[in-house]
């Protein structure tokens, strides 16, 4: 009786197993399609970061002038001038922070081997 009991488990498994083996087979299509849909949201999302990052840079760029331009037109004011002092070092803090982020940033791209074509090449090249 227990015999009889095992093959049918047996029979029951491996009828399954062959059962279920094209279902799960059809699935691997949406694998693939689930990847590629991943790789174009990360695509996607490096292009909107690099667009924020070059606005960014940009604006960092228009302060550190305008603090250059309210120095010298408020050369009479001592107070004036501090201001435009602070905003010029931080805007130019915010420019190292931002190539600094950039550089990193271009330097994870190139050693994983993802996306470095979306963040624009460094002047130089990239030492070894």
């Amino acid at each position: 009786m227990n015999r009889t009991r095992t093959k049918k488990n047996t029979f029951r498994i491996i009828r399954s197993f062959f059962l279920l083996t094209p279902i799960l087979l059809s699935l691997l299509p949406a694998r693939v399609l689930a990847e590629s849909q991943i790789k174009t949201i990360i695509d996607q999302t490096g292009a909107i970061l690099g667009l924020v990052v070059t606005i960014l840079f940009i604006g960092e760029s228009a302060a550190l002038l305008w603090g250059v331009i309210k120095y010298i037109v408020k050369a009479d004011s001592p107070n004036e001038q501090s201001k435009a002092k602070a905003m010029m070092a931080w805007s130019v803090i915010g420019m190292t922070v931002t190539v600094a982020i950039w550089g990193l940033a271009l330097l994870l791209t190139r050693y994983f081997g993802i996306g470095g074509y979306i963040i624009p090449d460094a002047p130089g090249p990239i030492p070894k």
